[in-house]
């Protein structure tokens, strides 16, 4: 595994310290084998194949899931299922790894406005001997701005409650 595509989650996971860990996907012993190793507690999960709707409602709800090397190999509408119900039922955060290129076996391919649609940031692209990866991260704490005008200043205006009445 490239040292550039492990440091990315590397970081995610020394920053986060998830004691829930669902992933998803085939290289998930090498990806995450050094955090598992010196970590006491937690419980981690590894899905290579199944990752249908019955085994995720039976697994419940993860501080942190990792997605390799999976929404590739489904196609583009049976992945974005996937991804929308790892965010709104399973994951308070999601760290997702797609090619940047469809290659042959891959049934769809992603760009990177796809994954910001599902409320994900860039953390990055890691260079590959196979080829470059883009690495997302959803977080259900950050994952929206508040915008400067949703505030009392512009809208509410709660110090005149009981002066007027509407």
């Amino acid at each position: 595994m490239n040292a550039q595509y492990k440091a990315h989650v590397d970081r995610v996971l020394a920053q986060l310290q998830p004691q829930r860990l669902l992933c998803l996907g085939a290289p998930c012993h090498s990806l995450l084998g050094d955090y598992v190793e010196n970590r006491t507690g937690g419980e981690l999960t590894l899905l290579a194949g199944d990752a249908s709707g019955e085994t995720l409602d039976r697994l419940g709800r993860f501080d942190l899931i990792v997605v390799t090397a999976t929404l590739e190999q489904r196609t583009k509408t049976a992945a974005e299922q996937l991804l929308a119900r790892l965010r709104d039922r399973h994951g308070t955060r999601i760290l997702a790894v797609v090619p940047l290129i469809q290659r042959p076996g891959h049934a769809s391919r992603w760009e990177a406005n796809e994954l910001l649609a599902f409320g994900m940031t860039s953390l990055g692209v890691a260079h590959q001997s196979d080829g470059d990866y883009q690495v997302y991260l959803f977080d259900l704490f950050d994952y929206k701005t508040v915008p400067d005008w949703f505030n009392a200043r512009f809208w509410a205006h709660p110090e005149r409650w009981d002066k007027e009445s509407w």
